[in-house]
């Protein structure tokens, strides 16, 4: 069966950084592999649970009870954001970025400032 081919007209594009623009998710997985470990929970589990949702709600709807989700969610994106070893140029995201006009796109994230700076 062919695929078909929708068009759409907008007058510009958000996009979101990770998994759009940049594929972060090997340090984004390790942070999350070692909350897990922490809380004695497979990591596969929380990588699951943690995908397109912020740190803190994953970690407070995971978190054992009388552990701090808080500390535990700024520790993990500490560790996300230590370097930037293992973050990717998601495939064709600057030809895309250079195809579009500059003034019609822009990056939104849910990441805090400092990470995105």
């Amino acid at each position: 069966m062919p695929s078909r081919i929708n068009s759409l007209r907008s007058q510009c594009v958000l996009f979101d950084v990770d998994g759009t623009l940049l594929d972060s998710r090997a340090r984004m997985h390790l942070a999350q592999g070692e909350c897990a470990t922490r809380y004695r929970l497979g990591p596969s589990h929380v990588i699951r649970e943690a995908q397109g949702h912020r740190t803190i709600d994953t970690l407070r709807q995971l978190a054992p009870a009388g552990a701090d989700a808080e500390a535990d969610a700024q520790l993990v994106m500490r560790r996300e954001h230590e370097d930037a070893e293992g973050i990717v140029e998601a495939p064709d995201a600057a030809r895309l970025l250079r195809d579009l006009p500059g003034d019609r796109w822009a990056v939104v994230t849910s990441e805090p400032r400092r990470a995105t700076c």
